[in-house]
């Protein structure tokens, strides 16, 4: 750990833990910590680099009312909470990143002229593409999540439903022509 100005030893590369026992005695504090101290009521704190492999993602700081020297304890815990916090991260980074892809999916299969549908194994249908709502004339949110027998109950095989696909693949290629 290293006494510091305001993150400035983690401002240069992001990952350098920062400890300042007091802000008004610290040699290396400058004005502006001792300005944000009296601004915003503390005397001390810590701060952890937020650290993806080699990759910087912030720091995340600790502050406190009064002087004092943080314990090892309190200071693994920094750590700690600087590791959920960078997990976090990650995990919503990673969920943004599966969602734009599902919306380009949704987008792309949008606009093929196939039917598509998944069928969870007691036949209710968790997806279906915006064709096949238009083949049942059904608006999508009374398709996705029925049981796919409810929506057909002619349907006694697999053969009738693969009929109607094949009749319907073949309407299109005839209008395509």
């Amino acid at each position: 750990m290293c006494s510091s100005d305001l993150g400035a030893d983690m401002a240069e590369d992001g990952r350098v833990s920062v400890q300042v026992r007091d802000a008004f005695d610290d040699p290396a504090a400058t004005q502006l910590t001792r300005n944000l101290a009296t601004a915003w009521g503390w005397r001390s704190f810590f701060g952890e680099p937020l650290l993806a492999g080699a990759r910087s993602l912030g720091q995340i700081y600790v502050f406190f009312e009064d002087v004092r020297t943080f314990s090892e304890r309190e200071l693994l815990l920094g750590k700690a909470l600087a590791n959920q916090l960078v997990a976090a991260l990650i995990l919503a980074e990673q969920g943004r990143r599966l969602r734009d892809q599902q919306a380009f999916a949704d987008k792309v299969i949008g606009q093929m002229p196939a039917m598509l549908a998944v069928l969870d194994k007691s036949g209710r249908i968790e997806w279906a593409s915006p064709q096949v709502a238009l083949w049942l004339d059904r608006p999508m949110e009374h398709v996705t999540g029925q049981p796919l027998h409810d929506l057909l109950p002619e349907l006694d095989t697999l053969e009738v439903l693969q009929g109607r696909m094949l009749a319907q693949e073949n309407s299109h290629r005839s209008e395509e022509h």
